[in-house]
């Protein structure tokens, strides 16, 4: 059968895979299992012009389909119509032809949609909050939170600056099947929908937010102009937002944006560039005046960088992954010193490993998670024991410090479509105990401004209703 029109959605872990009805004939470029398909949705997307090139992608595509082993216990869903389990890439392929799921529209042109993981919190994305330590929050409830529409809804990212004052960005499905920019404020107590612009006449879509005062947030992600995805940056000024221009490479977007002050942010994403077929990280700086693309180093293959934290305008660290030829992906960090970027040696449990989101309380001390957890030292990246709930993996991570002690929150999802929150207790990760809607709950993002708070964002699947919506849990 093939896939034109009749493809499933499914968003796992904030991972939009196959989303057609937002013009993606592909999936997001984090998408940890897709090294093949992922540069074969693009090459043959890009040049779409007809029915006949699609059907012979979708053919091709069809043809990777093959029963397998689990090539790894850390493994995104997706749906598509068919009469079949299997795996592409060592992802499960699940036939939902008759689960109810809603169907959406034919494939139409390649319009990128990207997971926003990184996760704003305070002065920057999962950057620090000075405050006491007394142990990360650990009891979890549900937040009511509004959605606009009646179509799917989805949070991407959060920050806060106050217990009384968080932003969560995201999108949500108009009626004209098209996705537009979502963002909500809470106020201490209660989050309500506040009103955002958007770029052109098709989708667009926010990923990743930073604040650093109730006056001064920025959020990133990318729009569709045309046939090609570009950056997409607003700002907050205490009074409304508005678009700010903002650099592209080739075809963009952004993921994830870390700021240390209403002058110095710094916004992560990825390119990708038709000529070379190639994907290239992209970075690019404000300076309180203007943003600018920074020059960032590449492996030589295809990266992605997905999470960003800054401590000061002399220190950062982006997360990611890479792509070796056909292989499954690779860790990917690179650090700025103030002066320029370079890749940091980041440990592998083997093949297919790939970072979200990442925090820092300071230039010697950060912590980046996803299929895997890592720890900086001041020194090397290395690999942190992590308790493992079946299939699963984590999307953000926050982290709060106080004179030597150090607290940190990760939020993702399991496999099977239930929410996960671990936490750093006394330089050990357990998992805490989290409260869910319905099925299909994952978190993508969280923010925490001290031990007894902690907010974290993400959607859900409304079986009544047929449509994700958004999902709020707070500690």
């Amino acid at each position: 059968m093939s896939l034109t029109g009749k493809l499933k959605e499914r968003t796992m872990f904030g991972f939009d895979v196959c989303q057609t009805d937002f013009g993606q004939t592909g999936f997001s470029p984090v998408c940890p299992r897709l090294a093949v398909c992922q540069k074969t949705v693009l090459r043959a997307s890009v040049s779409a012009r007809d029915r006949s090139t699609e059907n012979s992608y979708c053919r091709s595509l069809e043809k990777r389909v093959s029963k397998g082993p689990e090539r790894s216990p850390l493994q995104p869903n997706w749906e598509l119509g068919g009469g079949r389990e299997d795996t592409i890439s060592g992802l499960n392929v699940l036939d939902a032809s008759a689960s109810g799921r809603k169907e959406v529209g034919e494939m139409r042109q390649l319009r990128l949609r990207a997971v926003g993981v990184a996760v704003g919190l305070g002065l920057s994305a999962g950057a620090l909050f000075f405050g006491p330590v007394e142990a990360a929050a650990s009891t979890w409830s549900i937040v009511p939170s509004p959605n606009s529409g009646t179509s799917d809804n989805q949070l991407k990212g959060v920050a806060c600056v106050s217990s009384s004052s968080c932003t969560a960005v995201g999108s949500y499905r108009n009626g004209s099947n098209l996705d537009q920019t979502l963002i909500e404020s809470w106020n201490g107590t209660s989050w309500s929908i506040v009103p955002s612009p958007n770029s052109g006449t098709s989708d667009n879509q926010l990923n990743g937010v930073a604040c650093v005062s109730a006056s001064f947030c920025t959020a990133v992600g990318s729009y569709i102009s045309g046939e090609a995805a570009q950056t997409l940056i607003e700002s907050w000024n205490g009074t409304s937002w508005s678009i700010v221009p903002s650099p592209n490479s080739g075809f963009s977007f952004l993921n994830g944006v870390a700021c240390v002050s209403s002058s110095s942010c710094t916004a992560v994403g990825t390119s990708y560039i038709n000529t070379s077929d190639t994907f290239l990280s992209l970075i690019e700086s404000w300076d309180g005046t203007s943003w600018s693309i920074v020059a960032s180093p590449n492996t030589g293959t295809s990266d992605f960088l997905n999470g960003v934290a800054c401590v000061s305008s002399g220190f950062c660290t982006a997360v990611g992954n890479y792509f070796s030829s056909d292989f499954p992906p690779g860790t990917l960090v690179e650090a700025w010193n103030g002066s320029n970027w370079s890749i940091v040696s980041s440990p592998n449990t083997g093949t297919g490993d790939f970072l979200s989101g990442v925090a820092c309380v300071s230039s010697e001390s950060c912590t980046a998670v996803g299929t895997l957890i890592e720890s900086l030292n001041g020194v090397r990246w290395s690999i942190v024991p992590s308790p493992n709930s079946g299939y699963s993996f984590l999307n953000g991570v926050a982290c709060i410090s106080f004179k030597s002690l150090k607290s940190c929150t990760a939020v993702g999802g399991h496999v099977g479509g239930q929410t996960l929150i671990e936490s750093k207790k006394a330089n050990k990760w357990l998992i805490v105990a989290s409260p869910n809607t319905g099925t299909d709950d994952f978190l993508t993002g969280v923010a925490c401004v001290s031990s007894g708070f902690c907010t974290a964002v993400g959607h859900y699947y409304n079986n009544s209703s047929g449509v994700y919506q958004t999902l709020i849990e707070s500690a």
